[in-house]
């Protein structure tokens, strides 16, 4: 679906640079009072568009690869979290730290420190499954980071976690944390671009009077009048045609 949408937004764009090239056709004939359909005016907006249409595709590409980067890095979050407890374990740590520990670890992994209580069947399934566990789910990167952060700092306050692995160490533990928040803040940073990037190019095709689908009903409102409904030049612009995505991505 987003595919065929972004396909859609492309061929809007190179609709409307070819009814501009139509119209330049007509020479003095085409002589609109309204500034925003004159000629220098389209082809400043179609200028835009183009340029908002490649902005985002830039953005897409960044996007892609700041969360590829990001994915790369939280990966080995998982195991390396089950490898520092059970180092805790093994150090002969305090009960209550392990316990923290471990609970820090199930947040981490998306469990409750309980159960789930196992719930009635329901005739249902598919629409009360879902949303219900999901709610107890923290394994957005955000918390990831964050419960990864909170394990660093309960086995820096052990002094008995002194593992003899390297890549276990406070100092490595610490050394990933900064790579992580480094890589998760790029990754969000890039998503804010895509956003942005998308809203421009929206605004200049489909904002409400001076976007690109309303500025050719303008044109072909204008054409009507100066040449008629019957006439060939006006029959010529009505083959263009412009569509309105119901949602915009």
């Amino acid at each position: 679906m987003a595919k065929t949408k972004e396909t859609g937004h492309a061929k809007n764009v190179a609709n409307f640079e070819d009814l501009i090239d139509v119209c330049k056709s007509y020479g003095t004939s085409y002589n609109p009072s309204r500034e925003e359909i004159k000629i220098e005016s389209l082809s400043a907006l179609l200028i835009n568009a183009q340029n908002a249409m490649e902005a985002l595709k830039s953005a897409e590409r960044s996007f892609g690869n700041r969360t590829n980067d990001r994915e790369l890095a939280f990966d080995p979050l998982g195991p390396l979290t089950t490898r520092i407890v059970g180092a805790l374990e093994s150090s002969g740590a305090n009960a209550l730290t392990i316990e923290d520990a471990r609970a820090i670890l199930n947040k981490q992994r998306g469990n409750r420190s309980t159960p789930l209580p196992t719930p009635a069947p329901q005739e249902n399934a598919e629409a009360a499954s879902e949303p219900r566990t999901r709610s107890t789910s923290q394994r957005g990167f955000d918390n990831q980071e964050e419960h990864f952060k909170k394990l660093i700092t309960a086995v820096s306050s052990e002094p008995k976690y002194k593992p003899n692995e390297p890549e276990l160490t406070v100092q490595s533990l610490k050394a990933v944390l900064a790579d992580l928040t480094v890589k998760n803040k790029l990754a969000g940073q890039a998503e804010t671009a895509l956003n942005n990037a998308r809203i421009l190019r929206d605004e200049l095709l489909y904002g409400a009077n001076t976007g690109i689908y309303d500025t050719v009903g303008v044109v072909k409102s204008y054409a009507v009048s100066a040449y008629g409904a019957t006439h060939k030049r006006y029959k010529q612009l009505t083959k263009f045609r412009f569509t309105k995505p119901s949602s915009e991505n």
